[in-house]
């Protein structure tokens, strides 16, 4: 059986389920070390024997060392590098099994990118054998650090299936957003531009949003929008059949849930600064510039106007898309590293 270490950030439902699918798939058993469960997104996890979860903040730094030296795994995943006792772990097994490091990040061309370009060509590359990236910006980031096309795999993140393909989409005059209530994702322009829309063209849409955070308390109270909270993601998918997905962020490297509305097949409305949209929108719904409240307006009001779009067709659309990645490729992935490996 193939052990596997994972030295992980936030850990979220998605991500669980892809290493629970490759353990149930590939004879395989995860040991996780993880930051604490976010607040905002307190996700409960299903119970699989082969996944072991352990919080990072039970070790000190020997306990820590001692533990995964123990633990002689087959190889190594690492969620980026901003925590140096994950990349001091990884490093005790550089040349010596698959290290993998993972990014979401995407190529801007910052002075603070340049100077990682600099530095990971000659570290990172030092300490880990390849790079797991979610698409093609983040994979135009990994060939700016040096990674080879061969040392890169893709299609990190990855929707739970099992839950957002049972929705049985039905075009509904409502608008969803799902995401935590802060400033980058952009939700206060979604407020605005909803409210603002209802006013210049008075129709009966509705504005359904899912989470929480620091501007909870900022949220605009109207008859026509509805504030759900946090949701798990069964109840999210038991919550919300249909309608439109919206996703207005500032800054947004990626964003799983758009893989999850795409799979439970919905149209949508995405800003220019959302990552998943280069593998999840085409004709089933349209992007904007993300910040510009009036070019959101105009996309939205394509579906408000009585002689909106074709939202059924954009569903099927959002159903084909959503299968550009899947728990099937996430395990392929790994399992070449593994058995290029000889592992």
């Amino acid at each position: 059986m193939k052990k596997i270490l994972v030295l992980y950030t936030e850990l979220a439902d998605y991500i669980y389920n892809s290493f629970a699918y490759f353990a149930d798939n590939y004879n395989a058993e995860f040991h996780i070390i993880h930051w604490p469960i976010n607040s905002e997104a307190p996700f409960a996890f299903s119970k699989n024997e082969s996944i072991r979860l352990y919080s990072k903040e039970s070790f000190n730094n020997k306990s820590l060392t001692e533990f995964t030296l123990n633990l002689t795994p087959d190889a190594v995943i690492c969620a980026g590098w901003m925590d140096k006792d994950y990349i001091r772990i990884s490093k005790n097994y550089a040349k010596k099994i698959p290290t993998i490091l993972t990014m979401d990040n995407h190529w801007e061309g910052s002075i603070k990118q340049y100077i990682l370009r600099i530095v990971g060509s000659v570290y990172l590359k030092g300490v880990f054998s390849n790079i797991w990236v979610p698409g093609s910006p983040q994979k135009h980031y990994a060939e700016k650090i040096g990674f080879s096309k061969e040392q890169i795999l893709t299609g990190f993140y990855v929707a739970n299936f099992n839950i957002f393909k049972e929705v049985n989409y039905v075009p509904e005059k409502s608008f969803i957003y799902v995401g935590r209530y802060i400033e980058h994702k952009g939700i206060k322009d979604l407020w605005t531009a909803f409210v603002q829309l209802k006013k210049e063209y008075p129709n009966d849409w509705k504005l359904k949003c899912i989470g929480t955070g620091d501007l909870w308390d900022e949220r605009v109270i109207d008859e026509d929008i509805e504030h759900f909270g946090f949701l798990q993601p069964g109840d999210i998918a038991k919550e919300i059949k249909g309608g439109v997905f919206v996703l207005p962020s500032h800054f947004e490297p990626w964003g799983v849930v758009v893989h999850e509305f795409a799979t439970a097949g919905f149209p949508m409305i995405l800003s220019n600064k959302v990552g998943a949209g280069t593998e999840f929108l085409d004709e089933n719904g349209y992007l904007f510039e993300g910040g510009n409240i009036y070019d959101l307006k105009e996309k939205m009001k394509k579906f408000m106007l009585p002689d909106g779009d074709n939202m059924k067709k954009m569903s099927l659309q959002s159903e084909k898309l959503s299968k550009n990645i899947s728990n099937e490729y996430w395990s392929e992935q790994l399992n070449k590293v593994l058995s290029k490996k000889g592992n």
